[in-house]
């Protein structure tokens, strides 16, 4: 150190630079280290919880006191505490902590922009998972707040900001808060609206190879008009669905030099919300035109697997409802051998599970749903499909445990919960409490009743289920008058 401070002051301060910059090297190189290492340990111990090799209780806290660690340390925004809470929150997902992960969120939400892009998509498939675990409850403007938290951060880029808005104008509607849905979607059109965009900033991975810069450039407008259509399609609301798809159609017709898969992904559109509407024939023929479009787009859309994906198991549900499970079954094949993800396989898998059932092919059913890929479907897909496999085979226990888990999954205010609650009224019905069944199938009515009206065709199979109930019972009159209305809404719905 003696001879640091006799060397001329040039000289002692290039030295102590260099000296500097090497313990700044060294922390570095030490940091990146220690976060590649936390990074795997999240995922190996958050897969083995998954899979049931290690016990939540014992991971969890070890989480918690890095977190408590990270905050003493650190303070409350540093960029490792942020993380550290996102993984935190992973878990108390796991362990079904709403309170616990709720915390995290709102700790969060204001300081969003600090984390890395993986760390952002953690933190939003959080707050998914918590909007649906406290749906119909007051909201706290969570999904607003995470938004307005990115909105204006310049070191994000404008598709991700875009992006990151579309789930969590998701998050929101699933929580029933389409007025804060609506509003996150209006300030992503503004956004895009506002700004010059390059093709570099477009988040459509499907955008064609030989697209036009100018196409490129009006790409993400073209995605939030696509979205709105999702969220009110989702919601059951079809005035709203189809004042969004009639934007999409005036968007789309002032571009006419737009690429094909417009057209396509147009139809797919089309099809989505006629099919919410009951016009199954209808819904359906969008859907084979559009599969016909992407198929003949070949390679020249990346990702197009994505889209045809998307439209194929769309189609399938479409054929299910117009009770046309051969050629359900048909296009559900195609989609299990064409998915690429491995989400997108599980839920193929799921939707050819319930086709080659009404088929009474229960066998390949069941070792569909045994296989590895189809354990990552969620429950409210899979669940009412286990239940019914079960009590074909008398195994009405575990009926009754499947029927439960399925109710647990799905937001029975959704008219699209009927069919899975339609599938606890039989399963009651075989339990030998045919009255408790009629009552929650009734429900199931109402619920669509409210939503979609009376004359909408996903009534039919439930008032198929009564008339049955209702003959069981020795009301032959009522069972008639049941029979006859289904028989007019299911042959309303299948006219193209």
């Amino acid at each position: 150190m003696r001879l640091l401070i006799d060397l001329p002051r040039a000289v002692r301060l290039a030295l102590l630079g260099v000296a500097g910059g090497a313990v700044a090297l060294g922390a570095y190189r030490f940091w990146s280290r220690r976060s590649r290492w936390q990074q795997k340990a999240f995922v190996i111990e958050y897969q083995a919880v998954l899979q049931g090799l290690i016990s939540l209780d014992r991971v969890r806290p070890a989480w918690q006191k890095r977190l408590d660690d990270a905050l003493s340390r650190h303070g409350d925004e540093h960029q490792h505490t942020l993380l550290l809470r996102c993984r935190v929150m992973a878990f108390d997902e796991l362990a079904g902590d709403v309170d616990a992960a709720a915390k995290q969120i709102d700790a969060i939400s204001p300081h969003l922009a600090k984390l890395a892009e993986e760390d952002r998509w953690l933190f939003v498939a959080g707050l998914q998972w918590l909007a649906w675990r406290v749906r119909r409850q007051p909201s706290q403007h969570r999904c607003r707040a995470a938004f307005e938290a990115i909105v204006d951060a310049d070191r994000i880029s404008l598709a991700e900001r875009v992006s990151l808005g579309f789930r969590l104008s998701q998050a929101a509607a699933q929580a029933g808060r389409l007025t804060e849905a609506r509003w996150i979607l209006d300030r992503a059109d503004t956004m895009v609206s506002g700004k010059t965009e390059t093709p570099s900033d477009s988040p459509y991975r499907g955008g064609p190879t030989t697209g036009t810069a100018a196409w490129a450039d009006a790409e993400l407008a073209f995605e939030v008009r696509c979205e709105r259509i999702r969220v009110e399609a989702n919601a059951c609301d079809l005035t709203a669905a189809r004042a969004a798809l009639t934007e999409l159609d005036a968007w789309v017709d002032a571009r006419p030099h737009a690429p094909k898969i417009v057209q396509a992904r147009r139809d797919y559109w089309h099809g989505l919300v006629r099919h919410v509407s009951g016009d199954y024939g209808l819904a359906a023929e969008l859907f084979a035109d559009a599969d016909k479009q992407l198929a003949a787009l070949g390679d020249e859309v990346t990702d197009i697997a994505v889209h045809r994906e998307l439209n194929l198991l769309a189609w399938v549900d479409t054929l299910l409802d117009l009770q046309r499970p051969d050629d359900a079954a048909a296009i559900g094949r195609r989609a299990v051998q064409a998915a690429v993800r491995p989400a997108e396989k599980a839920q193929a898998s799921a939707v050819l599970a319930v086709a080659l059932v009404q088929l009474g092919q229960d066998e390949e059913a069941a070792a569909l749903l045994a296989e590895p890929a189809s354990r990552a479907d969620p429950p409210a897909l899979v669940a009412p499909t286990l239940a019914l496999l079960a009590m074909r085979r008398g195994s009405l226990d575990e009926a009754v445990r499947y029927a439960r888990r399925a109710l647990a999954h799905v937001d029975r205010s959704s008219p699209f919960a009927a069919e899975t609650l339609l599938t606890v009224a039989r399963v009651l019905a075989a339990c030998r409490r045919p009255s408790l069944g009629q009552r929650v199938a009734r429900f199931a009515a109402a619920r669509v009743i409210a939503r979609l009206g009376p004359e909408h065709p996903q009534l039919a199979k439930v008032y198929r289920f009564l008339a049955e109930r209702a003959r069981a019972e020795g009301h032959g009159s009522a069972a008639g008058s049941l029979d006859e209305a289904a028989d007019r809404l299911h042959h309303d719905a299948a006219r193209a």
